[in-house]
């Protein structure tokens, strides 16, 4: 579920990966706390300063990816610091909650932008968390360890077949999430990130989220946009006509548009209070990822998912790519719901 804040720390990519200690060791006996109450820990930002080590891995059938994080959180602000293999220093990530700066190591670059979430969206907090129980189940159990300390466990199952389920280790002392798995059954996609170590702190220094802007030329990030429906055709002088609902428990939450090469691409954004699907409007094909073609759906990496589908086609001078974290059977469904509304 994505930001104001972002709902089920969606900032956290998620990522597939075993316990480098050989699996999770069962912690001392007790009774977990009501599902929704390990929601609510989910959903809100961390009141403790602390510093860890994370990893992410994505599978793609036989292909995998990975990547090692060292964090730094003191309130709004966080340091991320991306490790090559050699434990050398790739990107640093650095916010504090309403901007971010990210840093190039080695070619020297700098991107600055709005921090993940800092925008307010559409649809509130609020709305969403009622979006989500109603498209999901939710179960707790526990405790488990995780780099070391005991946690409890959330997950969260779709009530509609063709969408991922999550499950989430939080922290009992400090309620962060520690462990964040994300899965499509039966499918050889999935994601995981996982903390290897994790340490509370009083306080961090100033300087862990401080960057000298001047060592390099600045390059803004795309931002997105929040609109309406209407708003979108006001600023595009386009009369599209989109539906409010799609199967699968998807309700519109969002629409923006930005320019590629002088072409005007609109971007529509549907959730189901987890899961996000998005449907891009171009006046030029979308080159499909590798594999896929014109009619077929393809993997495609999303950026904040494990993996997803992809789906295209054409209407007039205008061409549909639709993405989403689901089956191939679900984005299908969803696909006829926006022709037969456009027509």
């Amino acid at each position: 579920m994505p930001p104001t804040k972002a709902p089920i720390r969606s900032a956290a990519a998620l990522v597939l990966l075993l316990s480098p200690l050989g699996g999770l060791a069962r912690a001392a006996q007790g009774a977990a706390p009501e599902a929704e109450t390990l929601l609510n820990w989910a959903l809100q930002p961390p009141t403790t300063d602390y510093r860890g080590r994370m990893l992410f891995l994505q599978w793609f059938g036989p292909r995998a990816r990975a990547d090692q994080v060292r964090l730094y959180r003191s309130g709004e602000r966080s340091r991320r610091e991306y490790l090559a293999p050699d434990g050398s220093l790739k990107r640093v990530i650095i916010s504090d909650g309403d901007k971010q700066v990210v840093q190039f190591v080695k070619k020297g670059r700098l991107l600055q932008g709005d921090a993940v979430g800092s925008r307010e969206k559409l649809m509130s907090p609020k709305q969403e968390r009622a979006l989500l129980l109603k498209n999901y189940r939710l179960s707790a159990s526990g405790p488990e360890s995780v780099a070391g300390r005991p946690c409890w466990l959330l997950k969260i199952v779709p009530r509609a077949a063709g969408k991922p389920e999550q499950t989430l280790w939080l922290d009992q002392e400090t309620h962060v999430l520690l462990e964040n798995k994300r899965a499509l059954p039966g499918k050889p996609l999935a994601a995981m990130v996982l903390y290897t170590s994790f340490k509370p702190e009083d306080s961090l220094p100033d300087s862990l989220f401080a960057l000298n802007l001047s060592s390099a030329p600045l390059r803004p990030v795309l931002a997105p946009e929040f609109l309406t429906l209407a708003q979108l055709n006001a600023q595009t002088g386009n009369a599209l006509k989109l539906p409010g609902v799609l199967p699968g428990g998807f309700e519109f939450e969002s629409a923006d548009h930005f320019t590629v090469r002088r072409s005007i691409v609109r971007h529509a954004r549907y959730t189901d209070g987890l899961t996000v699907l998005s449907l891009f409007l171009t006046d030029k094909p979308v080159r499909m990822p590798r594999g896929g073609s014109s009619e077929g759906l393809a993997s495609a990496s999303l950026r904040l998912s494990s993996a997803g589908s992809v789906l295209r086609w054409r209407r007039g001078r205008v061409h549909y790519t639709l993405l989403g974290d689901v089956t191939k059977e679900l984005l299908q469904n969803v696909a006829r719901a926006l022709i037969a509304a456009s027509r």
